[in-house]
């Protein structure tokens, strides 16, 4: 509480409490600066000639920084002092800088572990100039040397890429994916919807391969459509890899992901997206291989008849699974290969195509004893019909093709598991099928609806009564008199208009 603020409300108290909540006040603010580790300071560049200021009068630490659209020469030198000796994440979106600002930015960092950066660069200098006399590189180099995540979401030469990497030894992950997917949302820099990718070449991931062949453990790339065989032979050398994820990897072959998979045994986390028929049942049988494989993200190939996936039930740990457009309609292998899966926690089937005699083999899934999550995303009406019987279910997405209210309302008697219950798009459930099923869920504590025309403000009013754990609600469109209805009813949900 700014210091102006918390001035007027003790004035305002009773006098002789005064003195013992000023000083409970006083206490929290020394605990509390220091305990609040996952705090990010987000700041805009609007915003900066306001924020800077408070921030230096402040005493608390701040541990994560993000600033966005912002200049950074314009910036008090004396914030940097303030906060980056405790400065642990930096991520800097869309902001300009000389490169002197830059290094000067990063000697005020010793402690700096992660560093995420988005822009539009022109030339080699935007980090380290190119004459050595403007910078101590020496200093620059031992500021960089606890670095081991980075962040590049940039368009930037090979060359620069490779002195950039040239400065950070102990590096351990490299993402050139968007920083904040996996961050929660209420802790994203301001303009993190604009995402920029870097684009890859092949020297881009040969740069990577040759300085951090045996200690990098996870690589995100995105949009690796550009990339060939020497960018994958490159990534075939990363022999100490614990997460791989390839986005667009459409020159990808058996070849390569065979190299890839023999040569990383220690892999937990594969994800490969827009694969092409250059990959086949022939290298993804090794699979088997990957002994501590627990997370596995992947298009099933057009060349693919889903032999691979009864290895998958021999990894003890394995518990995620995703497919995408994979078409279900001919053949049941697949589906039965998926229920033997005895520790599989999470399912996501995404525009994977679904005929009704699918519902005998997709329930013996829905039984497994550990399945928790189960998301279907689809673009056919028949897609993800049976979806709702999970009995073992906590958390569940039904976005864009759901099931039919009638469906919902002949579902068997249920235990009532499921925590987190997501419906969107959903145009052919209504209120009936809807309330039919929240009566049976006790337990449900979020709950979202969007975006479904045929539930109306009837399955709100019915929720007043329904699901007593309710903790979140998302619902829209809704009057806003039956909102308001519903807050006042359940006063401890929170009621949020979008998502």
């Amino acid at each position: 509480m700014p210091a102006e603020l918390l001035t007027r409300v003790l004035s305002d108290l009773d006098p002789r409490n005064r003195l013992q909540i000023a000083r409970t006040c006083r206490r929290w603010a020394q605990v509390v600066s220091g305990l609040l580790d996952d705090v990010r300071l987000a700041i805009t560049g609007a915003n900066m000639d306001k924020a800077i200021p408070c921030i230096l009068k402040s005493d608390r630490i701040y541990n994560h920084l993000s600033i966005s659209r912002a200049d950074l020469d314009q910036c008090d030198p004396k914030f940097w002092i303030k906060v980056g000796e405790n400065l642990r994440e930096l991520r800097l979106s869309r902001c300009t800088w000389s490169p002197a600002v830059f290094c000067s930015i990063i000697r005020r960092c010793p402690n700096l572990e992660t560093l995420s950066f988005s822009g539009f660069w022109e030339g080699d200098g935007i980090f380290v100039p190119k004459r050595p006399e403007d910078v101590v590189l020496e200093e620059f180099h031992l500021s960089f040397l606890k670095m081991n995540r980075l962040f590049p979401r940039a368009y930037m030469s090979s060359s620069t890429f490779d002195r950039l990497l040239e400065l950070m030894p102990n590096l351990t992950s490299i993402s050139t994916r968007c920083s904040t997917e996996q961050e929660p949302r209420y802790t994203r820099a301001p303009d993190s919807s604009q995402r920029i990718l870097m684009l890859l070449t092949d020297e881009h991931v040969i740069s990577i391969a040759e300085r951090f062949s045996k200690t990098l453990q996870e690589l995100r790339l995105a949009w690796c459509a550009g990339l060939t065989g020497r960018a994958y032979a490159a990534i075939g050398c990363l022999t100490n890899l614990r997460t791989l994820s390839l986005a667009s990897a459409r020159h990808l072959d058996d070849c390569h992901l065979t190299q890839i998979i023999r040569n990383a045994p220690d892999l937990e986390h594969l994800s490969v997206t827009e694969i092409t028929d250059l990959v086949s049942d022939t290298a993804l049988v090794n699979l088997r291989d990957l002994r501590k494989l627990r997370r596995l993200g992947m298009d099933f190939p057009p060349s693919s008849e889903g032999e691979w996936l009864q290895y998958l039930a021999t990894l003890a740990g394995f518990e995620r699974l995703k497919l995408l457009d994979y078409d279900f309609e001919e053949s049941y292998e697949a589906f039965e290969s998926m229920a033997r899966l005895a520790n599989l926690r999470t399912l996501t089937l995404i525009r994977c195509y679904f005929n009704p005699a699918c519902d005998a083999h997709v329930s013996k899934i829905i039984l497994l004893e550990n399945l928790q999550t189960l998301n279907f995303y689809g673009e056919e009406e028949d897609c993800c019909d049976s979806c709702l019987g999970a009995q073992a279910c906590c958390n569940m997405s039904l976005p864009e093709s759901p099931p039919r209210h009638e469906e919902l309302l002949a579902l068997p008697p249920r235990e009532g598991r499921l925590r987190t219950l997501h419906l969107y798009r959903c145009l052919r459930i209504t209120n009936v099928g809807l309330i039919s099923l929240l009566r049976g869920e006790p337990f449900l504590e979020s709950l979202l609806v969007q975006s479904c025309p045929l539930i109306s403000g009837r399955s709100l009013r019915a929720l007043e009564t329904l699901c007593p754990r309710l903790r979140c609600l998302f619902a829209e469109p809704f009057a806003d008199a039956v909102k308001r209805s519903f807050h006042e009813r359940r006063p401890s949900v929170t009621l949020f208009g979008h998502c």
